[in-house]
């Protein structure tokens, strides 16, 4: 297994900045050693090995969710926030896969709860403004008489609302769902 270990080290090892693929690539290639040392008998098993490869599938998945949680950050910054909760979540589910929680993992994994909850508290704040504004638009042009223009108004926020569904309060589809009433939008 020793060999197995060094070959799975050089994969990853040979590369200068290994990218997401090239972590994953490792992680797979860790995972599977892992898999074939547990399926040995307990007295051919080595703690040192088997505490080697948990700390390697440990690392690797700790760069593999700080990857993720950079790119949900940019998702976040550039107002993607249903993509950021998601990258969030993924980054979060990574490390929950950790077997030695040690210190960095559990902060980590803080730190991207408190992001998603974060991002999840501006998106819905976001989301609930732009619903806000989309009927009260709708409702002043239909009461101006202009009701096809309305509708058309309607129908661009239901697309918007198909795209944030994870954002998507009672509260702002009652709101919705009264100026499309009072539209004829149906």
């Amino acid at each position: 297994f020793a060999a197995k270990l060094t070959e799975a080290d050089r994969g990853i090892q040979s590369k200068q900045s290994p990218s997401y693929r090239d972590l994953e690539k490792a992680d797979a290639a860790y995972t599977v050693v892992s898999d074939e040392f547990r399926r040995l008998k307990a007295e051919h098993q080595s703690p040192e090995i088997s505490s080697a490869v948990a700390l390697r599938i440990a690392e690797i998945r700790l760069a593999r969710a700080l990857m993720t949680e950079q790119s949900a950050d940019r998702d976040f910054e550039g107002m993607k926030f249903t993509k950021a909760l998601s990258g969030y979540g993924a980054a979060a589910d990574l490390l929950q896969t950790v077997s030695s929680a040690g210190k960095k993992y559990r902060d980590a994994l803080k730190r991207i709860a408190d992001k998603k909850l974060y991002a999840e508290s501006t998106g819905r704040a976001w989301m609930d403004n732009k619903v806000t504004i989309a009927c009260n638009r709708s409702e002043y042009l239909n009461l101006r008489g202009n009701r096809q223009e309305a509708q058309k108004i309607l129908k661009r926020t239901e697309v918007f609302i198909g795209l944030n569904r994870p954002l998507f309060t009672d509260q702002m589809k009652k709101r919705f769902d009264e100026a499309s009433a009072e539209a004829g939008y149906v």
